[in-house]
């Protein structure tokens, strides 16, 4: 099994508009997780994407949908830290806590799925980023668990890879 096998028809879909576009995102969260070889079980796919207006307008562009219309409000919204925006079962982060997007998107790993490039986080920038969602304040209990349980098995990953 893939990673990405479990992939709901609008995820891919918005993956394959941002490929077209050349939105500049990367995945974070449960399938990042599941990239890096623990498939654990997750529904909702989130994004964190550049926050400049070229690339917010290309994000908007590619939500927009004959199934939805947009409120003029979320490409404001997008260009804020610490937004998120959803999309059907995606999740689009303005920002991820404590890092920034450049450094992401340097770090990134790719991986080819069918006819898409998806960007994932990278490894060690996954990793940190589990570690900042444990003591953010902002998260719940039950997040801050599989945020634990991600980085127990990615720090155990990343050990035996050494």
């Amino acid at each position: 099994m893939d990673a990405f096998d479990t992939l709901s028809g609008a995820q891919l879909d918005l993956l394959f508009r941002f490929t077209q576009s050349s939105v500049k995102y990367v995945v974070i969260g449960g399938y990042a997780v599941r990239h890096y070889g623990n498939l654990r079980e997750t529904t909702d796919l989130d994004l964190v994407i550049d926050r400049s207006k070229g690339n917010v307008d290309l994000v908007c562009d590619a939500m927009q949908d004959s199934r939805i219309s947009l409120p003029a409000s979320v490409n404001d919204q997008l260009r804020m830290p610490n937004q998120k925006c959803p999309w059907f079962d995606v999740e689009i982060l303005s920002s991820l806590y404590g890092l920034k997007f450049k450094e992401l998107f340097r770090n990134r790993d790719q991986l080819q799925f069918g006819n898409l490039t998806i960007s994932i986080i990278g490894v060690e920038d996954l990793i940190r980023s589990k570690q900042l969602a444990i003591v953010d304040p902002g998260r719940d209990i039950r997040s801050k668990e599989t945020d634990q349980n991600d980085l127990a098995f990615l720090l155990q990953t990343a050990k035996g890879a050494s």
